[in-house]
Formats: structure tokens, sequence, C-alpha cells
């Protein structure tokens, strides 16, 4: 009885079993569309879509006109490259280097109240021989001693040097120098520095370099014995040398004055004929890069006779004389190129020359006068005004 009981209820849990699995097939089935009908939902729906816009559209497009649109949000972040393209390399450009711009001219005013350009330039005897500026004279006055009296130089080779002398300077020596020394002699009537004959022969080799003479007759004299030195021009030199207050600038011969200025002053004692330069015996001189300024010819304190005067009296012949961008000025002429006398027989300086140099205007009559050598002697060239660059004309004789 029991085990019938038993067979009874496992039948009925595998009845109960079929029939559920039944029934859930039956109900998949119900869901689920064949793949004809799909095809044919679809294609009502494109038609509906369609309409009758136009010929009817291959499946496969019309598939794809149905899927929805892409949005893009937030999450989706498309990135667009934008490739620009290459732009072509310029040529590079040179760079040209940049011009130094020029110093604007500074102008000064010189004593006389005119103004003087500044700018760089060439050497002018004018302008660029100035005390003030140190270009001319003493070259350090800070080492300068006292020396009361005059100064005897005999040995040869001997150096003279950073003194302030109240008194005189004889050379009676070869190969002297005299530099950085001051030399005052107010209105005595000595020369500053007096070159004196050795063994019946002028002396040589006296160099003369950054001094400054005030007052006295004459500042260096070269004139002792009417004699001759070996060398010529090149015998003795003056160079850097300031003369102001002195009755004649240099006499003699057988020098060269080099870029040095002399101011005489009509002779307190009432001798006339104050000349800066006055050249005689044999000659043989060189006036280069020089200023000579021997002021006004007034008539009435004495007569200022030439900047430059060439010849004496009862003299043998002048000669060699050369003149080179200087500035001259003041006297009854400027420059004077003269005649000597010697017995009955007259005789005019020749080998002689003046060029590229500057004169001012104070001359008591013509700027520049010439008794004319036998050889066309003096070369007068490009001689000018410095005060408007004309020419300068020689009269001759």
């Amino acid at each position: 009885m029991d085990w019938s009981v038993q067979k009874i209820s496992i039948f009925l849990s595998l009845l109960s079993l079929v029939l559920f699995l039944f029934l859930t097939n039956c109900s998949n089935n119900t869901s689920r569309t064949t793949p004809h009908e799909k095809t044919s939902q679809s294609d009502s729906s494109i038609e509906i879509l369609q309409g009758d816009s136009g010929p009817e559209k291959p499946i496969a497009d019309r598939r794809e006109a149905l899927l929805p649109e892409k949005e893009t949000n937030e999450k989706e972040v498309v990135f667009e490259q934008t490739i620009e393209p290459i732009a072509e390399k310029k040529a590079e450009k040179k760079l040209e280097p940049i011009a130094e711009k020029k110093a604007e001219p500074v102008l000064e005013k010189k004593p006389d109240g005119r103004l003087q350009d500044s700018t760089p330039r060439p050497f002018h005897p004018y302008y660029d021989l100035e005390p003030r500026k140190g270009q001319v004279g003493l070259l350090d006055a800070t080492k300068l001693k006292p020396h009361q009296g005059n100064v005897l130089a005999n040995k040869d080779g001997q150096v003279i040097e950073n003194l302030w002398i109240k008194g005189s300077i004889y050379v009676q020596a070869n190969r002297v120098t005299i530099r950085n020394c001051k030399i005052e002699l107010g209105t005595k009537r000595v020369s500053a520095i007096s070159v004196r004959a050795l063994n019946g022969k002028l002396v040589t080799g006296l160099h003369v370099s950054r001094v400054e003479i005030h007052g006295g007759l004459v500042g260096v004299s070269l004139a002792t014995a009417k004699l001759q030195a070996t060398g010529g021009a090149n015998a003795n030199k003056l160079e850097y040398v300031y003369m102001h207050g002195v009755g004649d600038g240099v006499l003699g011969n057988d020098f060269t004055l080099y870029r040095s200025r002399i101011e005489t002053v009509i002779k307190p004692w009432g001798q006339n004929h104050s000349d800066g330069v006055q050249v005689f015996h044999r000659g043989r001189v060189k006036i280069v890069d020089s200023y000579l300024d021997v002021g006004v010819d007034d008539r009435k304190s004495g007569l200022a006779n030439a900047a430059v005067f060439i010849g004496q009296d009862y003299l043998p012949d002048v000669q060699e004389v050369h003149i080179q961008n200087s500035y001259l000025n003041g006297g009854g002429h400027i420059y004077r190129h003269w005649k000597a006398k010697a017995g009955l027989q007259e005789r005019r300086p020749t080998k002689c020359s003046v060029k590229d140099s500057w004169f001012g205007r104070n001359s008591l009559w013509d700027t520049a006068v010439a008794y004319v050598g036998k050889d066309g002697s003096p070369v007068w060239s490009n001689n000018r005004y410095v005060d408007n660059g004309k020419l300068v004309s020689l009269t001759k004789r």
C-alpha cells in the first residue's frame, strides 16, 4: 500500500515538470518573430518614412536611415587635429654693422671770441697749440724745483730738467737736453737760452722740449759768432716750446722749430724790431706746425717787425728756410724775405719755401713781401688767411 502511494507521488511530480517545460516553451515561441515577419515589419516602416519622396532605396541604405543618429555628449569627445601647412623658411636677413654715430661738434670759444669746432680733424697750428690744454709748454708743472740764477751746460750729453729757473741757461756743450723747465726773466735784456761757440764752432745736438719761457730779450739765441753748425736744420731742435712776453722768439740758424708757440711783445725797453723768428747767417731752418704772433704794430710803443724775418745786412747768404703748415701774424709785414748788402753787392735768400700755412690780418703793410732770389725763391704755395680761407698773395720785389 505504501509503495503504491509513493509511485503515484513520483508520477505526479514528473507530470508537473513536463507540463511546466511545455508551457515555458510555448511562451518563448509566442514572443519570437520569424525572419520573414521581421523583414515585413522593417519594410513597412521604411515605406512609411519614405513616402512619396523618391524611388525606393536599397535595403542596406534604408536600414542605415532607420539607425538613430549618434549624439556627442561630454563622454564622447572627438578631437580633430588641424595640420597647418609648414611655412616656408624665410631667408635670414644679414645684419649690417650699425654705423657709429658721429659725435656732434662741440663749439668752444677762443680768446678772440670766435667759435672753434672741437670735432676731431687734422692738426691745425691756429687751434691746436694751446698752453691751457697742455698742447705746448710744460709737461708737468708739479715736478718743477725752483732755481735762482743762471745754469751752465758745459758737459756733452748734459740733461737739464724739471727746474723753475730765474735766470738764463748757457749752452757750451754738444747734445744738451733741456726739458720740462720754466725760465723767467721779466724785462732783463738777456736771452733765456743762449748757445755759445765751442772751439770755434757752433755747438750741435741741442734739444729743447716742453719748455716755457717768459720774458727776456730773446727766447733762444743760436746766433753766436756768425758760425755754422754741422747738420743744417737737423743740428738743433726746439719742440713744444711756449714763449710769451719775449722780445724776439728764436734768432740764428741751423735749427728746426716744431709745434711750438711764440708770442712776442714789442720790447718794453724801447728797442724796435721784434720778430717771432729771425734767420740769418747761413740759414738752414725749418718751421713746421708752429704758431708765431708778434702782435700789432701800433707805431707808438715800438715796431713789431715780422712773424718770420729772413735775412740781415752785412751777413753771408741765407738759404734753405722752409715754412710748412704754420700760423703767422703781426708786424710791418707778417713774412719778410729780405735782401742783404755786402759791400756793393746785394744778396737775396735762396732755396726757400712757404707752403700750406695760415696768416692773420695784423700787418701794417703787405701781408707777405719777398725780394725774390735768383732761383725764384721763395716757393709760395697754398697759403691762406685763417679767418676766411682765401689765398694770400705774395708781394714780389
